[in-house]
């Protein structure tokens, strides 16, 4: 009796070439690899291999195990090294199963033989196929039963051998492009007409050739089809000038020409500026005569008569005023038609379905200029390796617009791609067709103008002045901005939108509005420089108002306005620049890179008169900055400067916050008692001040002092009354960063589980606010922790992510900071090759900030390391630089650590009797009222003791 079941046949592609490619036993590996994988995943999904040549036949039971087993044998092949691709058949079926006897078993048959038409039917559905394609029949399609696979439907299709064409389907993914399935000799597309099926060839239409391969959009295709195939009978396909709908629609209507038995026409109606010019584009485009009388109607019936048939109309924006009486009438006539229309904005035609086509992908951009470049310059590839990876920035510098990347690439046979970054600045020179071509999409610069002609003299004053903003804009912004003078007193919002409606203005995410960088640029050219300078002026004053909280709200998202406002304040020089470099400073201490603020706080500095109150500002930057840089002594400069300037202008805030940030210096340096001074007068000078900023920078650095000293409990109680000014403030980046400083106290007392769970709080703070500099501390902080915990794959990790978000920013100390930790783990796990490397990057880069107290820390490790390693000489080296360095100044903690470390330093040496000395010496510091409770310390003097104890040694 026959066994209806699923049956699955795979084959791999380009297998023969690849084996050339890499010989046979590399080749024997790779089989083998795949008929592993296979046949595991041909057990998880419970199917039967029947047979087998370059790829499989199986049978399963049920049909969603099939597309199970499909999926995962797509990702199993790209998983291997190299990669393999595969097409798959699908199909439901009856087939007769037999068991082979035992003679044939032994001259090598198949256990089971498998014989009926469906086997013939499934390797034909697959042939059609391409790599990385899956498509079924409908008779597969119906055993799934309803259960929500996602398929795109390919038409019909006559097999060779099988009595009635078959619906064939492809399991579509949103990022699976659409290719249209090629016919071979043994399958080709049909039709179903009037009288019968037909072959696509016999299908009429008028669509032009494609010239070259199209590339990406397989989503938005699919949603087009997906409309289309809904019930929409209009969807207008709107976009920039230039983002390729014309492309985009003719692709789908040859990829889809199978659904439309009436025919597919296209017609161009860039000519068009009138109802009867749109007549006479359409009438050419179906080749028609229009007589006298109704045309339009006419035109109607004709379209009627042809029934279920595509048209594309091209180009509809500069005749949108004659779509109802066209279009509108059309959809009346001839209810089988489906119109698809490209346009720069909607219809607005009753039943009109809007599909908008953005820039392509990264990749797809990406891959584009690389066809493109290969054709232009004969050769795969033209530029020299370095090139190719800046063929990512170019295109996203492009906005990865198709008509861009394809000029770009057009002068690739003159240019490298380094010369077109370089001179993107002069986009519109650059992205010229040569050669003949004279239609508005030979140049970006055309293809913009027309958009722009179509605008109301109000529109284009408003475009121009958006081209002020960088990086987007709120609607209240843009008002506050926008000047209509002569050209009217609309309603800005309405202008908005209308340019938004005309695809000239981008939504962003947020709700916030932007432009392209190529509309940007145009935008520019067009603005009078009057009007340019009057716009820039009402620009950097909205940004000027802002307080801190607006200027580093939803991740700073406005520092591109506030950078773009204070450069354009500094010449000519304004009194705003000092306040929009605060602002922008604010942001680019979170997110960096901090050299970026202090490039910023230069070109200020010399723009403004020497005394100018700004100047104090200005100096506060560049102390913060530098301080961050790792640079210490200019940081001290600049601090010294802004406390003059700050008392000469009778600023008390701005003298207080310096001094605080002036003391967080100094205790970076291990200066303690300097630092202590600091804050004093700092305190004396608020008073009782009302000033938050100031007063919060003066809590929390005393709670830094504090610990410096391993004073907990008073660097616990400074925090927590800085907390409670942050929550009574609303200030989130006190509360995130107050939240890492009291994890550390809790840690350092022992109370690890609190001190996770603040560290935990510090980072989603962190995360909320986009603070990246509060994010790497913390980070290390949890590695330190994880470390001390003994968990050293997991501290690893926390301290490679600080350091990564260290580099970014440019924040020196941290990185330093996190090495010296990596070092730490690897030198208590016995690495003593990489606990070296790291130990000594770390105090080289400590050394070059002026950080004595880290480089101290660095180098004791470090001797600790190379003694571990038998570098003994090496090893008395680093020891001694760190006595040295904690020789002078009052950082008691830090010479109890290296008094400690030379004790291990000499017992790894052999030296009982130095080890045992410097043990002696060791006790007489750490009995000191002087020394502090320290965890570091702590965990020093078990390890000697437990060392002092192998040796023997009495402690």
């Amino acid at each position: 009796m026959p066994d209806a079941v699923c049956l699955l046949s795979t084959d791999l592609v380009e297998s023969t070439l690849l084996n050339q490619q890499i010989g046979d036993a590399a080749m024997a590996e790779l089989w083998l690899q795949h008929d592993q994988r296979a046949r595991l995943l041909m057990r998880a999904h419970h199917g039967r291999e029947i047979g087998r040549s370059d790829g499989f036949i199986a049978i399963f039971d049920s049909a969603t195990d099939a597309v199970g087993f499909a999926r995962a044998y797509h990702q199993a092949l790209a998983g291997l090294e190299p990669p393999l691709r595969a097409r798959i058949g699908l199909h439901a079926g009856e087939v007769t199963l037999r068991t082979n006897a035992p003679d044939d078993l032994a001259q090598g048959a198949a256990l089971v033989e498998v014989d009926g038409l469906a086997v013939a039917v499934t390797a034909r559905v697959m042939a059609l196929g391409q790599a990385g394609q899956t498509l079924a029949s409908s008779n597969f399609v119906g055993a799934l039963n309803g259960h929500d696979v996602p398929l795109c439907s390919h038409g019909h299709w006559r097999l060779k051998g099988v009595a009635e064409p078959a619906e064939l389907f492809e399991l579509a993914d949103a990022d699976t492009p659409v290719r249209t399935l090629q016919d071979t000799p043994k399958a080709y597309r049909v039709v179903r007409a009037d009288d019968g099926w037909v072959t696509l060839n016999q299908l009429p239409n008028n669509l032009p050739a494609e010239r070259d391969a199209f590339v990406g959009r397989a989503a938005t295709l699919r949603a087009l089809h997906a409309a289309l195939d809904d019930g929409a009978r209009l969807v207008s396909v709107v976009g920039l000038g230039g983002v390729g709908k014309t492309r985009l629609t003719l692709q789908y209507a040859r990829a889809w020409m199978g659904a439309f038995p009436g025919g597919s026409w296209f017609c161009d109606l860039s000519a068009a500026r009138s109802l009867d010019g749109i007549v006479h584009a359409l009438a050419q485009a179906l080749g028609v005569a229009v007589g006298a009388g109704d045309a339009v109607e006419a035109l109607g019936r004709t379209l009627a008569a042809r029934g279920e048939c595509l048209v594309v109309l091209d180009n509809f924006e500069q005749v949108v005023r004659h779509a109802e009486p066209t279009l509108g009438r059309w959809l009346d006539v001839a209810p089988a038609t489906r119109f698809v229309v490209t346009t720069r904005e909607a219809l607005g035609l009753p039943g009109e379905h809007l599909l908008a086509v953005t820039p392509l992908a990264a990749d797809e951009a990406v891959r584009l200029f690389q066809l493109r470049a290969a054709a232009a310059s004969g050769a795969e590839s033209q530029s020299a390796a370095e090139d190719e990876a800046l063929v990512q920035p170019l295109v996203e510098r492009l906005d990865r617009l198709p008509l861009a990347i394809e000029l770009a690439a057009a002068r690739s046979r003159l240019m490298p791609v380094r010369q077109m970054l370089q001179r993107i600045g002069e986009r519109f020179n650059l992205l010229v067709a040569r050669g003949g071509r004279i239609d508005r999409q030979a140049t970006m610069r055309a293809a913009l103008d027309w958009s722009w002609d179509l605008l109301s003299a109000a529109e284009r004053t408003t475009l121009a002045q958006l081209s002020v903003f960088e990086g987007g804009f709120e609607i209240d912004d843009a008002e506050a901005v926008i000047e209509l003078g002569a050209d009217g007193t609309a309603w800005i919002p309405d202008l908005l939108q209308a340019l938004l409606e005309k695809s000239l203005l981008r939504r962003l995410q947020g709700g916030r509005l932007g432009l392209l960088r190529t509309v940007q640029d145009y935008a520019s050219e067009r603005l009078d420089e009057t009007l340019r300078t009057d716009a820039e002026l009402r620009h950097a004053r909205r940004y000027a108002s802002f307080g801190e909280a607006q200027a580093t709200r939803e991740r700073g998202i406005e520092l591109d306005n506030l950078v773009a406002a204070c450069r354009r304040c500094c010449a000519p020089p304004r009194a705003e620049a000092a306040t929009l470099l605060a602002h922008a400073w604010s942001v680019l201490r979170l997110t960096g890179p901090f050299q970026a603020g202090e490039e910023l706080a230069v070109l200020v500095a010399d723009s403004l008169p020497a005394g100018d109150q700004g100047q104090a500002t200005v100096a506060r930057v560049r102390g913060a900055a530098a301080s961050l840089l790792g640079r210490a002594d200019q940081a001290r400069g600049h601090f010294q400067c802004a406390l003059e300037l700050a008392a000469d202008g009778h600023d008390s805030a701005l003298r207080v916050e310096t001094m605080a940030l002036l003391a967080g210096l100094e205790l970076s340096a291990g200066r303690g008692d300097v630092a202590a001074r600091l804050l004093d007068e700092a305190d004396a000078v608020l008073g009782v001040g009302p000033d938050a900023p100031a007063r919060y920078l003066l809590l929390s650095t005393r709670g830094k002092l504090c610990v410096l000293r391993s004073q907990w409990a008073q660097a616990e109680r400074w925090y927590s009354e800085a907390l409670d000014l942050a929550e009574r403030s609303g200030h989130r980046r006190w509360q995130g960063g107050l939240r890492g400083s009291l994890g550390m106290v809790a840690s350092a007392q022992g109370r690890r589980e609190e001190a996770r769970d603040q560290w935990q709080a510090s980072l989603r703070f962190a995360d909320d606010i986009g603070d990246r500099q509060w994010a790497g501390n913390t980070h290390c902080n949890l590695g330190l922790m994880l470390h001390e915990l003994g968990e050293a794959n997991a501290a690893r990790q926390e301290l490679l992510a600080s350091l990564e978000i260290a580099r970014e920013l440019g924040h020196r100390r941290l990185e330093a900071t996190v090495q010296c930790n990596l070092g730490l783990i690897a030198e208590s796990v016995g690495q003593w090759g990489q606990a070296c490397a790291m130990l000594a990057a770390a105090a080289a880069l400590a050394q070059s900030l002026g950080d004595a107290r880290l480089e101290a820390s660095a180098c004791g490790y470090l001797a600790l390391a190379l003694a571990g390693d038998g570098a003994h000489g090496l090893a008395g080296q680093a020891l001694s630089r760190a006595e040295a360095l904690v020789a002078t100044g009052d950082d008691a903690v830090m010479r109890a650590l290296v008094a400690l470390q030379s004790v291990l330093v000499q017992a790894a040496a052999g030296s009982t009797d130095a080890a045992a000395a410097r043990w002696a010496d060791a006790t007489h510091l750490l009995s000191s009222p002087d020394v502090p409770s320290a965890p570091e310390v702590g965990a020093l003097i078990l390890r000697v003791r437990s060392t002092l104890a192998r040796l023997e040694v009495r402690s």
